[in-house]
């Protein structure tokens, strides 16, 4: 079976509410499927952000897929690509995972040292 006939099959099954728990836990699943979103064919990548796209509308599916090896910076290198489908669908999914409130801090505690507030001085030191 080849790449495309695995995404496309993972992506049919992540369909189905049922399977999304199962899928999105399933290491082997997730990590192909987040793999896939390196590939240089854009239907693979289509195809494998649509079965993510399914798989985080389970909420519960959702910390584990954030945690897991790869995802966000897979997502973020796509926020960047030459397809406006694929950028679009990557920022969805990434905007699902790490809704904005979290991306900000996220961001904030990332800035580098001194371009925050100035630490208060200690007195009698």
């Amino acid at each position: 079976m080849d790449v495309h006939a695995i995404v496309t099959r993972l992506r049919d099954l992540s369909k189905d509410p049922q399977n999304r728990s199962a899928i999105a836990k399933d290491e082997a699943s997730l990590s192909g499927l987040v793999l896939c979103l390196g590939n240089d064919d854009p239907d693979i990548i289509l195809t494998s952000l649509e079965a993510l796209k399914y798989l985080t509308i389970y909420t519960p599916n959702r910390p584990f897929m954030k945690n897991h090896m790869g995802m966000i910076p897979s997502l973020q290198t796509l926020s960047s690509h030459e397809n406006a489908e694929i950028v679009r669908a990557a920022e969805e999914i990434h905007n699902t995972l790490v809704p904005a409130r979290a991306a900000k801090q996220a961001k904030n505690t990332a800035s580098p040292v001194g371009a925050g507030p100035s630490t208060p001085s200690v007195k009698g030191v």
